[in-house]
């Protein structure tokens, strides 16, 4: 049995027109869940270990490399890829013009020196606009009114401003130059063509960390939380490991200890000091830092950093920039729930990772959970996400608009909550191949793995050059490779079951055949992302679906061309109505070429 021959067989077109995947629960009937019939719990995997000449790495068992690392066809190419990714850390931690604030690599620098290193007023302006027309998450970190002013009042005095403060525009410069370069409009990236971007961010990056020191960090002045965590986004747009890499990790832990160090888990309100435009400024710093909490944990599938019962920061208020003003005396009144303000998204999203948190920390934990307690978290997952999701779908077009809509912020909802549904029943999704009790578990984690790999595919089409998020792509690459790579794992590890299980279900050919069309668009999506520059992992997931999907393509499976068709039953398994059934490519279908005329609405969801 072979490699695969390569011939991309894409997932076809008929597929569910639901966005997450369909809510499976337990019945009356023990052998279709019931928990109260149940088998003793089971007991998850104890992860993967790297142990190299080079570096020593741990992921939990909810990582992708663990997944792949358990298939005895993949064991060969998951060594291979521990060995090259031990000598690549070593290399990225040693990268000139790179300094981190843990690796001692920041020569001891004036004020002066920092002034004179940056650029022209008109450079400045420039990269400060590339900066807010990205992204607008960083009015969750810094008020742009406010910091509009102190930018015009740091060109009138260049030494009214602190140095932290400082580190912060070299900040903003640095990952605005990483914005250009993505660009799909030659002008633009054209705006610096007389400086090489490579060399201008490792300095501005170096010009952030070195203005940190001088401003003494770990005493925590102001500017300092915010200016650690841009400093942080920077570095996960460079790491070479799937969006992060273990000083990205370690730089984590740091900020953690400064912002509890500082106040962040604790309300301003407890405090006369802080003001309350202060306060709330925190609150909308720390909805952050409890996202990227999670963010980073998932990536490694290691165990969150923030302990909840010992924070009680109250959640951002529904209000916009221009409602705040640094010299309020009290807070406006809150907008309307129905008001979609950017700090109301956050808040709605941290509300679903509250949920993911608990899931998490069941998943990393060493004693197996009793089974009812998975269907509760499942039941709370669930609530939670059909509460929120439909608040954030676009605003319908006219009738009479022949662009389609599609929201981002939508997409990356489903992500987090279908995710949350893997890693939740992932550990009863082998033994629910012969344990009736739990085969809904093992249901529910497949239909999400192939509802992701889905919206991996429609973002793979319309990030392509001149479809609507041809911009923006690198942005899913970053924040939802690992997702991706997780939901590309699950599914090997399911087909590798059908190559190798005695076992025979009536469903088994079918379920494998969807799953072999899913893991080969996913191919066509990971082969196209595979050049020189792509990161080790992709690298790896590339020859891991080449030598797997070969063997299973040899055994027969993908031969019917079926498709992944996701089931159209309701939550409680009620037959669905079509027309009650959202569309899990929002309209688009599969095509193989993007709609340049489609809307897209809000990048807000983004943490960089």
């Amino acid at each position: 049995m072979g490699a695969w021959n390569g011939t991309p067989i894409p997932a076809q077109a008929d597929v569910s027109t639901r966005t997450s995947a369909p809510s499976i629960r337990p019945d009356s009937n023990g052998a279709s869940g019931d928990p109260s019939d149940l088998a003793p719990p089971v007991p998850g995997s104890p992860g993967y270990l790297e142990y190299t000449s080079t570096a020593v790495n741990y992921v939990g068992n909810s990582h992708w490399l663990s997944i792949l690392g358990k298939i005895p066809d993949l064991k060969d190419i998951v060594k291979e890829f521990a060995q090259k990714r031990g000598a690549e850390d070593v290399m990225d931690n040693s990268m000139p013009g790179m300094p981190d604030l843990l690796s001692g690599t920041n020569p001891k620098i004036d004020r002066k020196e920092i002034l004179n290193a940056i650029p022209s007023r008109s450079v400045v302006d420039t990269l400060f606009a590339e900066f807010f027309i990205n992204t607008d998450s960083e009015i969750m970190l810094v008020h742009p009114p406010t910091f509009r002013k102190e930018y015009v009042q740091f060109w009138e005095d260049p030494s009214s401003m602190p140095i932290m403060w400082i580190g912060q525009l070299f900040a903003f410069m640095c990952l605005a130059i990483q914005y250009q370069q993505f660009s799909p409009v030659e002008a633009r990236r054209l705006q610096l063509a007389n400086s090489d971007p490579e060399r201008l961010i490792g300095s501005f990056h170096a010009k952030t960390a070195q203005c940190l020191c001088l401003g003494g960090y770990t005493d925590g002045p102001p500017y300092t939380v915010e200016t650690l965590l841009l400093h942080l986004f920077a570095k996960v747009l460079r790491a070479n490991n799937t969006g992060t890499n273990n000083s990205c990790w370690a730089l984590w832990g740091l900020i953690i200890r400064i912002a509890l160090r500082t106040g962040y888990h604790r309300d301003g309100s407890h405090f006369p000091t802080i003001s309350p435009f202060q306060a709330e400024m925190r609150r909308r710093v720390w909805a952050m830092i409890v996202q990227w909490d999670m963010f980073l944990a998932l990536q490694l599938a290691l165990p969150r950093m923030i302990v909840s019962s010992q924070c009680d920061t109250a959640d951002p208020c529904n209000l916009t920039e221009d409602d705040l003003n640094s010299n309020m005396l009290e807070l406006p009144p809150a907008r309307p729930p129905s008001a979609k303000t950017n700090a109301q998204f956050h808040v709605d999203k941290n509300r679903l990772i509250e949920v993911i948190a608990e899931v998490a920390d069941m998943s990393s934990s060493l004693r197996p959970p009793p089974y009812t307690e998975i269907w509760r978290l499942d039941g709370l997952l669930n609530n939670i996400y059909e509460s929120i999701a439909p608040i954030w779908q676009p605003d319908p077009l006219p009738a009479d608009a022949t662009r389609a809509s599609v929201g981002v912020r939508t997409i990356f909802l489903a992500t987090l909550y279908l995710r949350a549904q893997i890693v939740l029943h992932q550990r009863y999704m082998v033994v629910g191949r012969t344990i009736p009790q739990y085969a809904r578990s093992r249901k529910i984690g497949i239909e999400a793995a192939l509802t992701l790999l889905q919206h991996q595919w429609t973002l793979y089409l319309e990030t392509q050059v001149g479809g609507p998020l041809c911009r923006h792509g690198w942005k899913f690459l970053t924040l939802l490779n690992s997702d991706f790579l997780f939901a590309t794992a699950i599914l090997c590890a399911e087909l590798a079951q059908d190559l190798t299980s005695s076992v025979s279900l009536s469903d088994t050919k079918s379920e494998g055949d969807r799953i072999f069309h899913s893991l080969s668009s996913a191919y066509i999506v990971w082969l196209h992302s595979n050049d020189a520059d792509s990161t080790r992992a992709v690298k790896t997931i590339v020859a891991a679906l080449r030598e797997f999907l070969g063997k299973a393509q040899t055994a027969g499976f993908g031969i019917t061309r079926a498709g992944p068709q996701l089931s159209s039953t309701g939550k409680h398994g009620e037959p669905r109505q079509p027309e009650a059934i959202a569309d899990p490519f929002f309209g688009l279908g599969q095509r193989s070429e993007p709609v340049p005329g489609t809307v897209y609405h809000g990048i807000a969801n983004f943490p960089i």
